[in-house]
């Protein structure tokens, strides 16, 4: 693999307001003023891609409003491909402004685009394998580099006054790209006005409480990553599902997962990785193998996919969903009994293909937690038992499973029994195993002040019931905002935040439950 001499990066740009949030108890701990991490030098991030496509991928932890802010890093670009650093403004990335700081055979350049047209192009000195500094405004770009100075007029502003722009790593088909090190002037704002974050709550409580990493489509949202870091100790990041990690191409594709895992590293934030195995938008070459039935490539399929991907987040994933969703109710099926869901694992690898997924996930990492994740299975009933009796069978016969993940999708209109979740967090507590809250959202009917105190309350219930469990250590929810909440919900306004970072009553609640 061909490497380039590395590159120290330092860009000039600026500060952004505070999201506004509900009153809270204050927290009097001042602003942070100090420098913000958005890679660390111990912790370098290795980013390559095999796409067909030019691949440009928000490095989550990026986002600031560009006046006055400096940003210091090293970048080691290689591979057959050109690759870099983008400076995004917001909006359409078909249009939005960008600046493109990008390496070619060696040869550095910065570039103005309106997110598919080059609009101005200029070469950067032969020092540009020392220190470069960027001085960015919201109207031109300044690059020192080697004794020269190379200034673009932006022909628009790179965003408008409180708005924010974001870095993205840059990556042409064939193309690598270290990110060695980097970090803004800027920290990212704070939510004083939102109380104790809910990670130092639940710290207390000997518990996490985190939240899925899934923004879709990916752009910066200096909203989305200051709180997250701030609210929450542990993080899911979506992007490892079939869909995101291997396409269509049949090619590993990493970058999202890896900025992801960053993003986690930087903050301090413990990871359960989401899904190895899933019957849900896989690729069609891996259902056209299961089509002939063929079960020994099928099954090597499936192997290297599970080592691959754990091995690869070794020292980085706290927990795996190694399997999700492989039961079906009665509910799901109009039958009188639960029983093993049919996929296409189930059909060609047969019964014994959740076993198969632990221990090969247990070969690759034998410190993570190993978790199986289920949906309707919350409270006591038909699918709950099928569960108890599955995982049972596996504890006796060292089937290598350490948690139980009970997914706690909930209608306001039909909300669980949560003594009945309690007694059943309990049996599998009881068999050695620990339990997490893995996608819990509340979905309502409007946003009255009536259906808002239901969402609360039900919100704060589910937490309490994690509490009252001493083997359940985690709750996270399906995202914060509503902003992001996931397409099959709709308008159903189920996270704790308005789409504009506002707090619902659902927050403060979750928080006196962790008090």
């Amino acid at each position: 693999m061909q490497r380039r001499a590395s590159t120290l990066v330092a860009l000039l740009v600026a500060t952004a307001p505070l999201i506004g949030g509900c009153a809270a108890d204050p927290d009097p701990r001042p602003e942070p003023s100090g420098p913000r991490a958005v890679v660390l030098a111990e912790h370098p991030v290795a980013l390559e891609s095999d796409q067909q496509d030019t691949v440009v991928w928000p490095i989550w932890g990026g986002a600031f409003t560009p006046d006055e802010v400096t940003l210091r890093g090293r970048l080691e670009p290689g591979g057959e491909g050109a690759s870099g650093l983008v400076i995004a403004g917001p909006g359409d990335p078909e249009a939005r402004v960008t600046v493109e700081l990008v390496a070619a055979d060696g040869a550095w350049s910065v570039r103005e685009t309106d997110g598919s047209t080059v609009l101005q192009e200029e070469p950067l000195a032969d020092g540009t394998t020392g220190e470069l500094v960027l001085d960015i405004t919201a109207d031109s770009v300044t690059v020192a580099a080697g004794g020269d100075e190379t200034t673009l007029e932006l022909a628009g502003p790179l965003a408008a006054d409180g708005e924010a722009a974001g870095l993205y790593a840059y990556l042409e088909p064939g193309a690598t790209l270290d990110l060695l090190e980097l970090e803004l002037s800027q920290p990212l704002p704070r939510h004083p006005e939102l109380g104790t974050p809910l990670r130092e709550l639940a710290a207390g409580k000997g518990i996490d409480i985190g939240s899925a990493l899934d923004i879709w489509p990916p752009l910066h949202d200096i909203g989305f990553e200051s709180m997250l870091g701030e609210q929450f100790s542990s993080a899911t990041p979506t992007e490892l599902y079939w869909a995101t990690t291997r396409g269509e191409d049949e090619d590993y594709f990493f970058v999202p997962a890896d900025l992801s895992m960053n993003y986690a590293t930087v903050h301090d934030l413990s990871v359960t990785a989401m899904f190895l195995v899933w019957d849900f938008e896989l690729p069609q070459w891996v259902l056209d193998i299961a089509a002939t039935g063929d079960a020994e490539t099928l099954g090597a399929v499936y192997d290297d996919h599970i080592t691959t991907l754990v091995s690869r987040y070794r020292d980085q994933a706290d927990a795996w969903v190694v399997v999700n969703e492989g039961i079906w109710g009665p509910f799901d099926t109009g039958e009188s009994e639960a029983r093993l869901a049919q996929t296409i694992w189930q059909d060609v690898l047969g019964d014994e293909h959740i076993e198969r997924a632990f221990r090969v996930a247990d070969e690759a990492d034998p410190d993570a937690v190993l978790m199986y994740n289920e949906t309707g299975a919350e409270v006591l009933g038909d699918k709950a038992d099928f569960l108890y009796d599955m995982v049972s069978d596996f504890m006796e016969r060292d089937v290598p499973i350490d948690a139980v993940g009970l997914q706690f999708h909930i209608d306001s209109a039909n909300p669980p029994d949560l003594e009945s979740a309690r007694q059943n967090m309990q049996r599998f507590a009881d068999l050695g195993l620990d339990v997490y809250i893995t996608e819990l959202d509340v979905m309502i009917y409007g946003t009255t002040d009536d259906q808002l105190e239901l969402q609360a309350e039900i919100y704060a219930d589910v937490v309490d019931a994690c509490l009252q469990v001493s083997a359940c250590k985690n709750t996270t929810v399906f995202g914060f905002s509503d902003r992001y909440s996931w397409d099959e919900l709709g308008e159903a306004a189920p996270l704790m935040f308005t789409e504009d970072y506002v707090a619902k009553p659902a927050f403060p609640a979750v928080q006196e439950a962790l008090r």
